[in-house]
């Protein structure tokens, strides 16, 4: 027999299986290739086991890379015959890699690398953070031009008229940043 036969029958033997498809196998993940991996299963070394359901360079795929020495549910898609391995289940990833034109997630929150840096910023209320500075520092300058204006040329500009006229300009006006921080997204 050959090594395919070989390992084709030693994995029946293993499994007690007569063929079929989608037979299943349990192994240790020992090298990591790109988007396949080696299982030894039963002290079979199986190469180009698949971690993704879509063919290499795909625009649009889920990849999942356990860590070496994990264990992992292999299925084999060609009856027995060894030739369309992927791993279905997975007791530790080390990666995940997500390639889409548009993805939605609903959850509670998201935590990306520890989520030490905080939740990310909303740009709303960015946007609506900026505006309110905005129209704070444009106050501010008409409030100084008025309180110049009102100054006469051989008066102090810092007396008691263009004090006035700068404090009633500015009166109404204040910065007040609402919260930017989505906390269900922390990186």
């Amino acid at each position: 027999m050959g090594k395919a036969q070989d390992i084709k029958e030693a994995i029946r033997q293993i499994c007690g299986a007569k063929g079929g498809s989608g037979l299943f196998l349990v192994g240790e993940v020992k090298s990591v290739e790109g988007e396949t991996c080696t299982v030894n299963v039963a002290g079979l070394e199986l190469d180009e086991v698949r971690l993704t359901a879509v063919n290499d360079g795909a625009d649009g795929k889920l990849l999942l890379t356990p860590k070496e020495g994990s264990m992992v549910l292999l299925t084999d898609l060609s009856g027995g015959n060894l030739r369309d391995l992927a791993v279905i289940v997975y007791t530790n990833i080390e990666k995940i890699e997500a390639t889409f034109e548009q993805i939605a997630i609903e959850a509670d929150s998201i935590e990306l690398n520890g989520g030490d840096n905080g939740g990310l910023v909303n740009i709303e209320s960015l946007k609506n953070n900026l505006d309110t500075l905005k129209k704070y520092v444009e106050a501010m300058k008409k409030a100084i031009a008025n309180g110049f204006t009102s100054v006469g040329a051989s008066t102090a500009a810092n007396g008691p008229a263009g004090r006035a006229t700068f404090e009633g300009a500015m009166a109404a006006q204040m910065i007040n940043f609402e919260d930017m921080e989505d906390t269900k997204i922390t990186h």
